[in-house]
């Protein structure tokens, strides 16, 4: 993906991975929250359920996979291609994990958004996450890289 860029941006800001391990983490901890209950509840037998939970481990695993491409870039030495790849798993993520606390509620029921379930924090939490990046904007900059437009990863100006 070349791409004419703005200067580089600080350490600190040169990509989006630690808020997608943020996003992996909270929907880990849905997922395993989810995974107990439904053990304990005794509802693995049903298949909706069961659609549910394949559903949060699909989730799970592939916000892993997206990690662990990210890391792989940086120890390669790819700086660009690992700032536009931990945007991309940035979003992906979001998404994952929005999708895995959803899930979590739908197959636990609403009890699970009433504390002391987790539930209710990290759904909160990974809403606040996602707004303070603005999602639409790290999907605009990942758009602009590909079209080889100029982007900043920074994300702090379009």
């Amino acid at each position: 993906m070349a791409a004419k860029r703005s200067p580089p941006a600080p350490p600190e800001r040169s990509g989006r991975s630690c808020y997608a391990a943020s996003f992996l983490g909270g929907a880990h901890a849905a997922y395993e929250y989810g995974l107990a209950y439904l053990k304990r509840q005794g509802k693995g037998g049903d298949p909706y359920v069961q659609q549910r939970v394949g559903s949060m481990a699909v989730n799970v695993e592939t916000g892993r996979l997206w990690l662990r491409h990210v890391a792989g870039l940086w120890d390669e030495g790819r700086l660009d291609e690992a700032r536009i790849a931990g945007a991309v798993a940035w979003h992906t993520i979001a998404h994952l994990a929005q999708e895995t606390v959803h899930h979590v509620i739908h197959a636990c029921g609403a009890r699970s958004l009433i504390r002391p379930s987790p539930v209710e924090r990290i759904l909160r939490d990974l809403t606040l996450y996602e707004l303070h990046d603005n999602r639409d904007h790290v999907l605009a900059t990942t758009g602009r890289a590909v079209l080889g437009e100029q982007y900043d990863l920074s994300f702090h100006r379009m």
